[in-house]
């Protein structure tokens, strides 16, 4: 079936270990989207711009649309604290910490296990559109942002805090 292929495709091109970290724990590893399976209008509009092929499968079952992470991973992707960038001059796919969390930092602009020269990479627009998703979500990162009081209050800084 297409899912089987979908999962095939990346267990075998991401050498069953989570992209990220490389926990390799049978049943805890995920076959995870880039672009949410769900998105169909999404990926409809990315084939219509010429952003990914015309021959590409369904954005449930195409394997550059999937990459292999652990469960605590695949959470953070899914609930936008990370966003991973292809970075040509370094041929590497590289893990960004947008959030700041504390729990990601130990992978910050590390290169991620997905070897850019496989046929089966994903493709860099999916992270690039997942990136903007993440920077839209998270303005801020997690971190503390200090924004001026208005002229009226008797305090020179608010702070205000952007939950992780």
């Amino acid at each position: 079936s297409a899912t089987e292929a979908f999962n095939t495709g990346i267990d075998t091109r991401d050498r069953n270990a989570c992209v990220v970290c490389g926990w390799k724990v049978e049943g805890c590893v995920d076959h995870a989207h880039i672009i949410p399976r769900t998105a169909n209008s999404t990926w409809e509009e990315l084939r219509e711009q010429g952003l990914i092929p015309l021959r590409a499968k369904s954005v449930a079952h195409e394997c550059r649309n999937g990459i292999l992470m652990c469960k605590n991973h695949h959470s953070a992707f899914d609930c936008f604290y990370f966003y991973i960038r292809y970075i040509p001059e370094r041929l590497a796919y590289v893990f960004v910490n947008h959030s700041k969390h504390l729990d990601l930092a130990l992978w910050n602009d590390k290169d991620v296990r997905i070897d850019p020269d496989d046929p089966r990479a994903p493709w860099a627009v999916l992270f690039a559109y997942h990136e903007g998703i993440v920077r839209a979500t998270r303005p801020f990162g997690a971190s503390v942002v200090t924004l001026p009081a208005p002229p009226s209050s008797p305090s020179a800084h608010s702070t205000h805090y952007t939950p992780d």
